[in-house]
């Protein structure tokens, strides 16, 4: 029986190691990229006036998913409204996910766009 609790013990140790090491180790990378407003759509096709923001990497737009950016959104405003180019570039640590868009409160019986996204962990420098 000790040998049993001994192994449970070590086995639930492992998963929760792996689980924080997993999300804690996430894919952050620095990268200059052109970021991008784009009206929401909603899921009957219909677009609204609610502006977003990309960041485009690799051919791709990436929405930026700030309730888990270390930024807030008024800050990438305020960054974007200081730089006078005409194609706003931004150098960011970034990280790229595949997940839930709209849900931020682990309340998965809302509804939610689904697919890559972008979360920024700090401004780096304009590009």
């Amino acid at each position: 029986m000790k040998n049993m609790t001994k192994i449970y013990f070590f086995t639930v140790l492992f998963v929760i190691c792996n689980i924080t090491c997993s999300t804690s180790q996430e894919n952050k990378r620095t990268i200059t990229v052109p970021v991008f407003y784009k009206n929401f759509t909603k899921k009957n096709g219909i677009t609204t006036d609610k502006k977003e923001l990309y960041i485009q990497h690799a051919t791709k737009g990436f929405y930026v998913k700030f309730c888990e950016s270390k930024i807030r959104r008024q800050d990438l405003e305020t960054f974007l409204a200081k730089n006078k180019k005409e194609t706003k570039k931004i150098t960011v640590e970034v990280a790229f996910k595949n997940g839930v868009w709209d849900i931020c409160d682990d309340n998965y019986l809302q509804q939610s766009r689904k697919g890559d996204y972008a979360i920024i962990y700090k401004i780096i420098k304009e590009k």
